[in-house]
């Protein structure tokens, strides 16, 4: 009998040992399939992007060197003031027309001189000079001739909104320009034969335009230097302001534009009357 019982007992314990090793087998994973299968922590770790490649704030942002610095960023410019300064773009406009001034680095032409650069020289009047070349011409009756000086040469200071000529607008008792030979002290007498003494350069003509002249005795038109100076006085500047324009935008459209018929202006200037 006892030796039954022991025999079942080591049957039974043999079982039990089989079972569990069973269960063993089944639970264990081949080291190949381990590796393949995804790990949670891994999965985060090489899928979120390093730290050197993901965008940061504190490397995007600009470095100290290219920051705006208060110490050293400049302030924004104070609006430039009027000018007293013009360059022409050195071209004959073309007969009648006005000269163009360069008005920017780009090129851009106005042709007028802005009311704004005048504004300052509202009680002292105004010196305006310029300088100037001759346009020339093919003279159609002997083209074969090429170009040659034109047979007279104009040029006349309008107000830019009307292009009244600005000597010519005065009022009976009122000068608007001075500073140039008038007509009938220029190139007659008062019993209105030419003055056969006129060795001036240019004057001025009722009409308002200055007409320029030839060196007496000869056909010469250039002299020693080509300039023309005038005055427009504190009562021409006020009629410059009062006959300006307003466009549509609010701008105020006045100044002085120069007509010219073969006259080519190159540079200009503006400038306080020197004390008499």
């Amino acid at each position: 009998m006892k030796k039954k019982l022991a025999a079942l007992l080591a049957l039974a314990m043999s079982m039990t040992m089989l079972a569990a090793c069973g269960d063993s087998d089944s639970s264990s994973t081949p080291a190949s399939q381990a590796d393949s299968t995804p790990d949670s922590s891994v999965a985060e770790t090489t899928t979120a992007p390093d730290s050197s490649e993901a965008p940061d704030e504190t490397t995007t942002a600009p470095e100290s060197s290219e920051a705006p610095d208060e110490t050293t960023t400049a302030e924004p410019e104070t609006p430039a003031g009027p000018q007293t300064e013009f360059i022409s773009d050195g071209e004959n406009p073309g007969d009648w027309a006005a000269v163009n001034f360069v008005a920017d680095d780009e090129g851009t032409v106005n042709a007028w001189i802005d009311l704004a650069n005048f504004e300052p020289f509202k009680e002292t009047g105004c010196t305006v000079t310029f300088d100037y070349s001759f346009a020339k011409a093919i003279d159609m009756k002997d083209p074969a001739a090429g170009e040659k000086y034109m047979d007279y040469y104009l040029i006349g200071p309008c107000f830019a909104s009307n292009w009244a000529k600005i000597y010519a607008d005065a009022p009976e008792g009122t000068a608007y320009m001075t500073g140039i030979a008038e007509e009938l002290d220029a190139r007659v007498d008062k019993g209105g034969e030419l003055k056969e003494d006129w060795e001036g350069q240019y004057f001025m003509q009722s009409d308002g335009f200055i007409v320029l002249c030839q060196q007496k005795g000869t056909e010469t038109w250039e002299w020693d230097t080509n300039e023309i100076t005038f005055t427009i006085t504190p009562e021409g500047i006020q009629a410059m302001i009062d006959c300006a324009t307003t466009n549509e935008d609010g701008s105020v459209y006045g100044g002085l534009v120069l007509q010219t018929y073969g006259v080519i202006v190159n540079k200009l200037t503006l400038s306080e009357p020197a004390a008499e």
